[in-house]
Order: structure tokens, then C-alpha cells, then sequence
């Protein structure tokens, strides 16, 4: 089931890299969990946790808003069993020309039973690994 799991995810990422947010959805459990790391909620502000799409999908309209563009890109996939390791390269102006982005993170999806049940954002990969019980 693990590599199922990493396929799933692999496609989901692959449809955020075309800047299709709003795909899969299906996929995800009434219930699911969306976490925020430190550095994320730095550069959004608000809340660490969100609980079910009506949640979240606010909360992350409101964060890019400020954005006049972003871009994310899946570098790397990790089979942790019901969980996938994501290395992520994140690239984003802001609006007004204001600035640019280019971060790295990690990202932790949770998958039960063909559900995304738990998303979770790190800021590295250690702490991602740490999470997942796999420490370098």
C-alpha cells in the first residue's frame, strides 16, 4: 500500500506544480488536518492547524492573496507507510513587486485508507524525518 501512497501523492503534487490547487479534492477526508510549521506561519500569520476543507481552503486563499505569483515544486518522495515525505522547493513574488521567496520545506501527507487524513508543513527535512520515525 506504501507505494500506492507515494503514487497518489507524486500525482497530487504533480497537479499542484501546474497550479491546479483545487485537484484531487475528492481525496481528502471530511476530517482532514492541515499544520503549519513556524517558518510557514511567519511569512501567513494566523492559525497553526486547520480542521476540513472549509477550513482550510480559506486559509490558504487568504495566504496567497498576497502573492502575484507562486509556484511549488516536488523535488523529492519518501515511503514512510501510511505517511509521504515531500521535499519541496516553494517560489513566489509578492504582489507589487515587493519581493521574492525560494524555500525549501518538507511536507508530511497522511494517507488512511486511500484518504489524505493529515497534511503537516516542516521547515526541514530533519524535522520532517524526525516526525515520520525515519532520522537520518
Amino acid at each position: 500500500m506504501s507505494q500506492e501512497n507515494v503514487e497518489l501523492v507524486r500525482a497530487l503534487y504533480a497537479e499542484w506544480e501546474k497550479g491546479n490547487f483545487g485537484a484531487m479534492a475528492e481525496l481528502y477526508a471530511p476530517d482532514v488536518e492541515w499544520h503549519w510549521s513556524s517558518g510557514a506561519r511567519a511569512l501567513r500569520g494566523g492559525s497553526a492547524s486547520y480542521k476540513g476543507l472549509a477550513e482550510i481552503v480559506p486559509a490558504l486563499r487568504e495566504w496567497v492573496k498576497e502573492w502575484g505569483w507562486w509556484s511549488i515544486r516536488a523535488d523529492d518522495f519518501t515511503d514512510a507507510g501510511d505517511r509521504v515525505l515531500v521535499m519541496t522547493t516553494i517560489h513566489a513574488r509578492l504582489k507589487d513587486d515587493r519581493g521574492e521567496v525560494s524555500d525549501r520545506q518538507a511536507d508530511v501527507i497522511t494517507i488512511r485508507e486511500g484518504m489524505i487524513t493529515r497534511m503537516e508543513v516542516f521547515d526541514t527535512r530533519e524535522e520532517a524525518l524526525e516526525a515520520v520515525g525515519l532520522r537520518e
